[in-house]
């Protein structure tokens, strides 16, 4: 449609301007308002829909057209008309060159920010990869997919105002996913979580060479499961988390799966799980209620609202998202490979990074 109507400007402007130029170099004395008026029918339709106001100011030009030529009565009188036609004329031309101009220059920005908007979600797509995807930023992501969709099919049919609205939305969204990426990362920067974290994973690892014992411990941001005997890694295995990525847990509910040291108290297999296989934690721990009670006290966590309950190691994972509740998933095959290294009251460690 955007094709079909820029032809139609063109011709219509073409039209116009030599009629205009037949009009100046007849010398102004055969008016002919039948030969006019179709083309100056034809401009005011266009300019309707594109440019109100410039039809309107045709229309205007027109009238007064009309009127000389209605009072034609000798010569002078007929040059009057003559020029009140070749005004309308001249008006409607240079009203449809500039739609032809603002509609090319529409078109480039359209397609600018089409582009552009491609570009932003490229590199939603790729911080997501590397951050890990939180259920609410790949549907951010995912959103600004459709409203590209829609900016693209928008421009092929002609709409490059909906094109350049949809494309800004586009944009709009996939910033808004990479806002929560870069907070997740930010949070992962932090100083004083690092030191924490650092500190939780050293302690684990003496506890395995001390007492030459298997321990886990999961890295979040690296989603994987390490598992250690007498302080060496034994094993690895890839990890999917709680739909809310790398946040913190806080409270029942928010898929968040949570951080801290734990221990493993109770091996769930056959009908104890619909998970294929799981390891129970004690999560929330003495260091999970406190928390959870400052933040209730603090007010930033809702009133009823407890910390949850029911953490596990579990099977059914492999899907290569963030898809649990809270917990975390590793293939079953995996699964059965962690069975045979971790027992009841196996210390797990689970922080934010190990880097």
């Amino acid at each position: 449609m955007a094709r079909t109507k820029g032809r139609r400007s063109v011709s219509l402007f073409s039209l116009v301007a030599a009629v205009v130029l037949v009009a100046c170099g007849d010398g102004t004395t055969h008016p002919d308002p039948d030969g006019w008026r179709p083309a100056l029918t034809r401009a005011i339709t266009e300019l309707r829909r594109s440019e109100p106001e410039g039809a309107v100011r045709v229309e205007n030009l027109v009238a007064e057209a009309e009127a000389a030529q209605a009072a034609v009565t000798d010569q002078q009188s007929a040059e009057v008309a003559n020029r009140a036609w070749s005004a309308a004329m001249v008006c409607a031309a240079d009203e449809l060159r500039r739609v032809r101009e603002a509609g090319a220059r529409l078109a480039v920005e359209a397609r600018l920010h089409i582009d552009a908007a491609a570009r932003e979600i490229a590199l939603a797509d790729e911080t997501a990869m590397a951050a890990g995807s939180a259920r609410e930023h790949a549907r951010a992501a995912q959103a600004a997919r459709v409203q590209l969709r829609r900016a693209e099919g928008l421009e092929q049919s002609g709409d490059l105002e909906g094109a350049l609205a949809a494309a800004d939305d586009a944009m709009s969204l996939a910033d808004a996913a990479q806002e929560g990426w870069r907070r997740q990362q930010e949070r992962l920067a932090d100083p004083k979580l690092r030191r924490r974290w650092q500190q939780q994973v050293a302690d684990t690892l003496e506890v395995s060479r001390r007492d030459g014992v298997a321990v886990v411990i999961v890295d979040k941001a690296a989603r994987r499961l390490r598992v250690y005997l007498d302080g060496k890694q034994v094993e690895v295995f890839k990890a999917e988390l709680g739909s809310a990525g790398l946040a913190p847990k806080r409270h029942a509910g928010d898929r968040a799966t949570p951080e801290g040291r734990y221990l493993v108290t109770a091996i769930k297999t056959g009908g104890e799980t619909q998970f294929y296989k799981a390891l129970l934690l004690d999560y929330p721990n003495e260091d999970d209620r406190r928390r959870h009670q400052l933040e209730r006290a603090a007010g930033t966590i809702p009133a009823g609202v407890g910390p949850g309950s029911m953490i596990e190691i579990h099977g059914r994972g492999g899907q290569q998202r963030d898809w649990t509740d809270g917990c975390v998933a590793l293939r079953d095959e995996d699964m059965d490979r962690l069975l045979e290294l971790v027992p009841v009251e196996t210390p797990v460690t689970i922080v934010g990074t190990m880097e």
